[in-house]
């Protein structure tokens, strides 16, 4: 909501919204400004876009499946893909990976 409030320039609104996030112990995250994706779902997706399970993301992440869930959620909304197979098969033209490096086996993450 706040960076919403920037970009629109509702001055008022972003200074109130700041100031209760604030108040609330939370902060801001940046995000990746082409495609709007957290630090976090950015880890995720490109997790995900390998074919690891939800679980395997979880451990490499240290998060629970259900935040994994979540952020996935989000990516697929924020990206326009429907599942974590459309994900994987679009990774490289959605610029989750790197197309000179290999495609780590489904399964396996270090």
């Amino acid at each position: 909501a706040l960076r919403t409030a920037e970009e629109r320039g509702a001055a008022p609104l972003a200074a109130q919204l700041s100031a209760e996030l604030a108040a609330a112990g939370g902060r801001r995250r940046r995000v990746r400004e082409d495609d709007g994706l957290t630090p976090q779902e950015l880890r995720v997706a490109r997790l995900a876009a390998t074919g690891a399970t939800m679980r395997e993301i979880a451990a490499e992440l240290h998060i629970s499946p259900r935040t994994v869930e979540s952020h996935l959620g989000h990516v697929y909304l924020k990206l326009g893909v429907a599942s974590k197979h459309e994900l994987r098969r679009r990774a490289e033209e959605l610029g989750l990976r790197d197309p000179t490096q290999p495609v780590e086996p489904r399964g396996i993450l270090h």
